[in-house]
Formats: C-alpha cells, structure tokens, sequence
C-alpha cells in the first residue's frame, strides 16, 4: 500500500463511520437501547450494502442468515429516524430545543425526546386537552394551556411548579413567557392580552396575581367601531415584546405590548397599478423569525409572506408557492414549508431560495427545524419522522466555516443555490400480493394505477392505469392475476411465468360496484368471486360471462376463502357462521351453514376462553373484553389459513361509547371438518361444544387434519372446537402477517426454527415493532411458545406498509417501504435469538415487563389495519358529496331569490313588504325547522330526514315554479326552507 494514500484512506472509513454511527442511531436507536447485541446481528442486515457497517460485518454467520432485497437504492436515504408517539392518541404539535424535542399529543401529554438518541425523556401530562404550549428562553420552564387551567412545568423534572385557573369564556390562541421568566402572557379569542404573573422578579418566593388584563387595545385605530371576530391566529415574538394577529377580512397587524400601541399593518396590494386596492386575503398559518424580528405567514391561497413591523415603512416580500404549514428555524436563516400533499421545502430565509425539497405522499400535521438547521422534524400520521439531509449539514457546515469572515446573509446567498438538493420518494404502494409457488415472486400495485410483476429472473409492468390499485389477487398455481382500482374496475390477466418476459394479456375485464371488499380466485382458476358492501357475483373466467350474483347485505364485511381441502368450495366467514358454497353451482347459495354463536363458560377464570358454538339462540357477553354478537357493524376483517388446515379469523366489533378503539379477537377454527357429504345434500351442523382446558390444543390436531371425509358426513355430531388465541400473546399483537408451516421433510429458510417441523407457526408484528412467530399446537394454552426474530426498521414504521405486509409460507417477509417492497429472508440462528439477557442471564429473549393497567390498555389498543368506520372510502367521499351538495342547496334557495324581488311583486301585484315578508317567513322557518328535524334524525337515522327533506324542497321548488298568487307563494317558500334547512 503506498504510505501516501494510507492517510487518506483512513480520513474516508472516518467520515464512513462518522455517517453510520449517526443513520444507525437514528434508525436503529430506539431498539439498540433495550438490545444491544442487535448491533452486531441484526442492524448489519438491515443496513444498505454501501454502508461501511454492512460492508465490514454483513459477512459474519449470524448476520448471513439474514437477507433484506428488494430496493432499488443501497445508500442511506434523508430519514434519520422515525418512531410511534402512540397507538392511543394522536400527535398535535412538535417544537425542537438544543437537547430536546417536544411533542402535543390530544389527551394533553408534552413528550420531551432526547435530540440525540429520539428516546422519550419524560412526560408532562396536563390533565386535559391542551389548547397551546411554550418554553421560555432558556428552556428551563414550560408552559402549558388547557381548557380549565394553565400550568408551568420545570422541564428537567417534568414536574408542575405553578398552576392557576384559566378565565371563563375565553380560550388561548397562544402563550409565551415574559423576558425574566417570571409571569406568562396569553392572547385570547376574546381579543384580549392577558398577564399572571407567577414569581417575583427579583425573588424566588413564587406570588400569585391572578390573570390580569392589559391596556392592550387590539383595534386598529382610537375609535374604530367596526365589528371584529375571534382572531383566527395569534403568535407571539421571541422576547414576548410583541403579538402578530390575524383577523378574518382585515391584514395582519402587530402590536407593541409594552408600549400598548399598533406598530403596523402588512396590507396587501394587488400590484403597483391597483395599489390602492387592499387585497385583504385571509391569514393562515404564522410565524416569528427570533432573530430578524420579521413575521412569516402564508395567505389562504397558499403565497408565502414576509414582513417586518414598522410604524414608518412596510418591507414586505411575497413568494408564490402553495402550503398549507410554514416554521422557521431558531437560528433565523432557514425556514420549512409543506402543502397538503405532503410535500416539504426548506428555504433561504433571506432571499427566498429553495435549499431541499421532500416529497413524501402522507400529510403533514406540524414539523420543525432543528436550531443547528442540519434536521427537519415533521409529524405524519401517529409517528414523528427526523430527516437529516446532507444537503443541509454541508449549507450549516459552509456557514459554520464562513462565520468568522462573512455575514450570515452573504454565506446564505452564495450557498443557497448550490445546496439545493431533491429527495423523492416513489408512488405509494396500495396492494401486494405475492407468489403461492414461485419463491420471492410478488405483484404490486401503486397509488397511479402501475401494476408490476417481480419475480427472481425478472420484473415488469404487468397494467397500467388511471386509479389507484385497490385489490391484487394472484391465483395458488399462479396463471392468473386478478387487479382492480379504486373505481371498481376489475380486470383479469393470464400469466405465463416460464418466459424470460412474463407476458400477461387480459381475458376479462369488466365493472363492479362501490365499495369492492374482495376478490377471490378459485384454485382451478376457472372461476372468480367479487365482493362488495351490497352483492356478491360470481363469474367464469373462461367464458366471461356473470354465472350468479347475490345480495350481500346482511353480512357486508365477511371474508371469503378457498376450502383448504376441497377445490370445488369455498368458505365465507361472518361473525356469525360459516357458509361453505361451490364453485360450480349456478346459484349462490350455501348448501351447509356452520352457526359460531358465542356462549362463553363463565366458570373459567384463564382470559383465554374456548367456547362453545351452538345453533341455539345467543347469549350476551357481559366482559367488556369480549366481543358481543349483539354488536352492530361487526367485521370479519381477516382470514389466515395454515397448510395444516388451521383457520384464523379476526373479529372485530366497534368501539364503546367515549372509545375510538375497536374490539379485536384471534379465533382459531379446523376447517377441515368443514366438508359436505358424499352425496352432495347439507348436512346438519355440528353440536360443537366445549373441550376440557387440559385437552384443548390452540392449532389443528393431526387426529381432527386426517379424519376421512365420510366419517365427518355421517357423524353429524362430530366435535370441533374453537378457540380464541391465548391473552397473554394476543395481548402484544399489532399486526398478524400470516401462517408459517413446516414441513418434516424440507427444511424451511424463513422465521421458523428446525424444531417446528410439525405445528403451524403465526407470524406477526407486535407492539414494539418486532416481527415474532407463535407456535400453534402446544399442550398448554397458558405457556406460549412465542419468539422474536427482528424488528423493522424505525423509517420502516407505516400504517399502510404495516397493514399490506404479508409473509409467505416459507417465512419470507414483504413489507412495502417508500414505493418498493422488502423481502427479508431469515434463517433461524440461535445469534438472533440471544439479542437480550433476562434477569438470570440465560441469554433468552425476555418479554418487556407489564402491569395491570399496561395489560388493560393494550388489550384495548387498536390494532393499525381496523378501520375507524364500516364504511369504504368510494362510500365515504359519496357521503360526503351528497352531504356538501344538500348544504349547497340552502344558501342557493335565500340568495337566487333576492333579484326576482321587484318582478314577483309586479307579476303578483303586491307591494314590496309584502314580498319581503315571504323572506322573513323564509328566515324564521329555516332557524326553527333544524331544532325539530335534528331531534327526528337522533331518533330515527339521518338517511330517512334526508330522504324527506329532499321530497319537499323538491315539490316546494316544483310548486314555486307553477305558482301564481301570493299565498302560494309564501306558503311554497316556507316549505322550501323547511325541505332545504
């Protein structure tokens, strides 16, 4: 090696590892604390392949037996960190600090992060839903505003200090401390500025005076008598000297608080020939600049401002971009903007020059920049995302080296430019299947309507269209693919996979109808079913021809599946029953229904229950952590069926009153005795009844998997039993990827070990972001055999990824990410294993520690693939359509009549009151009518008082048009407001 060149080398693996030690904090962080043997097994795996960590210990043994592919960059990606604030509440606000960041969740917590490890410090919990918060300048103390009270935390302990009653009748827009620290400012919606001083400024004894109003008058001139509403924003400077407020129809103004005076106004004009033209547009989201003293806002139509607050001049700038949220950096010399499509820009404060741009596909709900300006924090969904581009750290380092010669403007105008840098992520994936056969094959589709093909010697676009991708359905022998977007567009393709290119033209396409549940392929591939909220229709491939179509009504949200052992069957599974159909039959009906009516034995003390299913009439579960059948909108939102013939069914009911979490059980059903008899007529079901706790067995049983078929038929009262998922597993699943079977004769190279050669293994993703197995089949139903074999990465963490995420029977994991799919092939180890010692230090994977209330509060965490309503989404942008078109219907009725005033009164030869009574008349029926038809739609649903209303404002309007004396009409625009109102 030349002696020369060695140093240099030795310079690059420094900044090499310089980068990783931060990327692998960042996304790796949050686990490497409670396991730190990962770095050594699991990070390596997970790391791209340039990576200097990847490149230097990827090719040891236990890291060897782990495999991630799939992505089409190997670099390290702008997201340094991304992390759940939590499954029970919602993010509201973020603020970034030199040692902290802080984030406002809706019950009324303020999270303090660590900056450097993203570790939750500690938590200040208010006790009610804070409306604002603000740390005072040295970020010692905090301040947070509720409905009810208002409090001041110190933040090293996170501890209340002092505390007061907040004024009646009037809520805070925002809050800030005064310049010592010693008593806190609020702005209210009532227009007025309010002081409480806490603490003596020259003291420590803590005073209380009580909120006191100031002499802040916030007009915008001495006797100005105009009306003025609540302001729709209000902000406070850095030092607390100054308040920015926002009126609706009035320009933004700035008052000088302790000269209690207007500093000035940010008038908007059209351009230099209107310039007396006050434009007037209305204020959205502000902000301060600490260090320039300028405001920086955006206007409704999405144009970014800024402006300095002068009584003598007005410097302002405009910039024409569209957002919808704006911060700036503590430092002064950067700010963030995003818009409602997700996208964020970082710009040059001073002259306005864009240095990076994300493009991201999930809306924004806050983000920050960090003080140094190297990261953006922003929030999306429940988890906060930590971006670290290098183009920022090289624009903070070139000002860092420029500092000690230069202005901070003169660097920022020479850098700005240069720095700009771009960083796209790809189409969201929206469906994923994957391959029954063909090991690694998989088929995506995206939110553009790209439908692409991937298999271990080749890839391509199988469809493109104009919607989102919907449903993928890839048939077990693999020669069929079944797609349809969001339109209810359904289009069938042969594929032939022994070609080099895999050619897939179309055989069938056709139109479905909203609200499209499933798609299911029969295993011949001869026959296709579609499901949707109201029917469900039956099709021949082959001909292309509709064979039978039934109403779906009474079980809208079951789920269909293929007899494990019979091809000509197939199973739908309600929350109620299991119906078993033929494929070949003409009429869609079943010809054996299988009742799962609960009746749960009391007498057992274990959470996991078995119980009996019997076709009697139901009983009501009294346990709230129980799902009761006497619940409407109860879903069978999945299906999972192992090789052995083991069905898992999740349950689903909707939340109680004041909860937003669903109910959600795992129920494990043979369906191998689901099979008709040998000559074709139903049989009778099963008296299925309760198995001892000693004999249950959580899994199929090789004795119930291998009866023979006539057996089942002629005894009708063969014995299945049911039985849910033990609570001491179940109790940590987020998301069940699927099952796991083993086979005695081939060894599996996915997340099983050789010992599980003969039960079926449920993978599934817990709450801690691990990707676990659970071993079906053990004796005792109290000692779970689960295992933990990795996490994913935190920049990995979606709740869209999560809910496609599938794993194949093999073990191989797909887990879209950033458009694209990871396959993560593992091979069990015993390294992966040993990631953390118990108490004894037997090396063994050791649960987390829970209590009671931890246990009471994840069995009522909502699991990340229920959704919040019954309804689908086409369902839900109709409602909302019709919803908006019925409210348009009521302004259009008052205001379309006003100009036909004088020719009603002359064609009806009344005078002018007498027609103006008519909208008097109009008025006070529209303000009374909404009191009577609000009660009527409580009591009766809102679908019937719609379906009315729209009947008489359609004969009043019919009415209005045929009428020609006075009193019809002043009875007519009566109805007319009552049909509209």
């Amino acid at each position: 090696m030349n002696p020369l060149t060695h140093p240099l080398q030795e310079k690059e693996l420094l900044e090499l590892w310089a980068v990783d030690l931060v990327k692998v904090v960042g996304k790796f962080g949050v686990q490497l604390v409670k396991y730190p043997k990962a770095i050594q097994t699991l990070v390596p795996a997970l790391s791209p392949s340039s990576a200097v960590i990847h490149q230097q210990f990827g090719r040891t043994k236990a890291v060897e037996s782990m495999t991630v592919s799939g992505f089409s960059s190997q670099r390290w990606d702008d997201c340094l960190s991304k992390f759940s604030v939590g499954r029970d509440c919602q993010p509201l606000r973020i603020v970034c600090m030199d040692r902290y960041f802080a984030i406002l969740t809706s019950d009324g917590t303020l999270r303090l992060y660590d900056a450097v490890t993203h570790q939750l410090s500690r938590q200040m919990v208010h006790g009610e839903r804070v409306l604002c918060f603000r740390f005072s300048s040295s970020h010692e103390q905090c301040v947070t505003y509720g409905f009810r009270t208002t409090k001041v935390w110190d933040v090293e302990s996170g501890r209340p200090i002092h505390s007061i009653a907040n004024p009646t009748n009037a809520k805070a827009l925002d809050v800030a401390f005064s310049s010592n620290d010693s008593a806190v400012l609020s702005c209210s919606d009532d227009r007025l500025v309010r002081l409480w001083s806490f603490k003596s400024a020259r003291a420590t004894e803590p005073i209380d005076s009580g909120w006191q109003i100031l002499d802040v008058n916030l007009k915008f001139s001495q006797g100005d008598d105009r009306q003025y509403n609540s302001p729709r924003r209000v902000v406070f400077n850095a030092d607390s000297t100054q308040v920015a407020v926002a009126f609706r129809g009035f320009p933004l103004a700035v008052w000088d608080i302790p000269n209690e005076e207007l500093l000035g106004l940010c008038e908007r004009v059209s351009d230099k020939k209107n310039a007396k033209l006050d434009l007037h547009t209305d204020i959205g989201p502000i902000c301060w600049n600490p260090v320039t003293g300028h405001v920086l806002g955006l206007y409704t139509d999405g144009c970014v401002f800024k402006w300095y607050p002068s009584p003598t001049e007005s410097d302002s700038q405009e910039l024409r971009t569209i957002a919808t949220g704006i911060q700036c950096c503590p430092s002064g010399s950067l700010f963030a903007t995003n818009n409602a499509n997700g996208l964020l820009k970082v710009w040059d404060f001073h002259h306005f020059a864009i240095v990076y741009q994300l493009s991201c596909h999930y809306p924004i709900a806050d983000l920050a920049l960090s003080p140094d300006g190297r990261r953006i924090y922003d929030i999306r969904d429940p988890y906060c995302n930590i971006w670290e581009p290098n183009a920022l750290i090289r624009l903070a380092e070139a000002d860092e080296k420029v500092s000690e010669t230069s202005s901070t403007a003169a660097s920022s105008t020479q850098l700005s430019l240069a720095s700009e840098a771009v960083s796209e992520t790809l189409e969201p994936v929206t469906a994923l299947t994957i391959g029954n056969r063909t090991i690694s094959s998989y088929c995506l589709g995206n939110d553009v309507g790209l439908v692409r093909l991937h298999t271990p010697t080749s890839e391509g676009v199988v469809a493109q269209g104009f919607m989102p991708v919907d449903h993928i359905v890839w048939s077990d022998d693999e020669t069929h693919l079944v797609t349809a977007d969001l339109a209810g567009r359904l289009n069938v393709r042969s594929i032939d996979l022994s070609k080099k290119t895999p050619t897939c033209p179309s055989i069938l396409d056709t139109k479905t109808g909203n609200g499209l549940v499933q798609i299911l392929i029969s295993p011949t591939s001869e026959h296709l079913l579609s499901a949707t909220t109201t029917f469900v229709e039956l099709w021949s491939v082959a001909t292309k021809s509709l064979i039978a179509r039934r109403s779906n009504i009474s079980s809208p949200y079951s789920r269909w599946i293929n007899h494990p052992a019979d091809s000509s069957l197939l199973i739908q599974c309600t929350f109620f029953e299991l119906r078993l159909f033929r494929w070949s039959q003409t009429e869609l009906e079943p010809f054996s229904i299988f009742p799962i009516h609960k009746e749960f034995n009391q007498t057992l003390s274990e959470p996991n229950q078995a119980y009996t299913i019997r076709p009697t009439e139901l009983s009501r579960l009294h346990s709230a952590n129980y799902l009761s059948p006497d619940d409407k909108h109860h879903a069978v939102d999945q299906t999972f069926l192992s090789g052995n013939g083991l069905l898992l069914l999740q349950l689903s009911s909707p939340p109680s009153s004041g909860d937003r979490h669903r109910t959600v059980q795992y129920l494990s059903i043979d369906s191998n005795v689901l099979k008709a008899s040998d000559s074709g007529d139903p049989i009778d079901p099963p008296d299925i009844q309760v198995e001892e706790p000693s004999s249950v067995i959580s899994g199929a049983t090789p004795a119930t998997s291998n009866r023979p078929a006539s057996s089942l038929a002629s005894n009708n009262q063969s014995k299945i039993t049911a039985v849910e998922l033990p609570y001491s597993a179940t109790t940590n699943v987020q998301k069940v990827l699927g099952f796991v079977t083993a086979s005695p004769r081939r060894k599996s190279h996915g997340v099983i070990s050789e010992a599980d050669v003969v039960a079926d293994v449920l993978v599934f993703v817990d709450h801690d972001d691990w990707v676990c197995s659970m071993t079906l089949g053990n004796e005792s139903r109290t000692n779970v055999d689960v295992k933990r074999h990795f996490f994913l990465p935190q920049d990995w963490l979606n709740l869209e990824s999560l809910r496609l995420a599938k794993v194949s029977r093999d073990g191989t994991l797909y887990y879209p990410r950033n458009g694209e799919v990871a396959v993560v092939a593992v091979i069990a180890s015993s390294n992966l294993m040993a990631l953390q010692r118990d108490s004894n230090g037997t090396g063994q994977i050791a649960q987390p520690s829970r209590g009671p209330d931890d246990d009471e509060k994840q069995l009522q965490a909502e699991n990340s693939d229920i959704p919040y309503t019954i309804f689908t989404k086409p369902a839900k942008r109709w409602i909302v359509f019709l919803v908006a078109l019925a409210g348009f219907f009521s302004p259009l009725s008052a205001n379309i009549y006003f100009p036909a005033l004088d020719y009603l009164g002359r064609d009806l030869h009344v005078s002018l009151e007498l027609i103006n009574l008519t909208i008097t008349a109009y008025l006070v029926c529209q303000g009374i009518v909404p009191s009577i038809v609000g009660d009527t739609a409580d009591m009766i649903g809102r679908r019937p008082v719609y379906i009315v209303s729209f009947i008489v404002y359609l004969a009043a309007n019919i009415g209005l048009a045929l009428q020609d004396s006075y009193p019809a009409l002043l009875v007519l625009r009566v109805l007319q407001s009552a049909g509209s109102s």
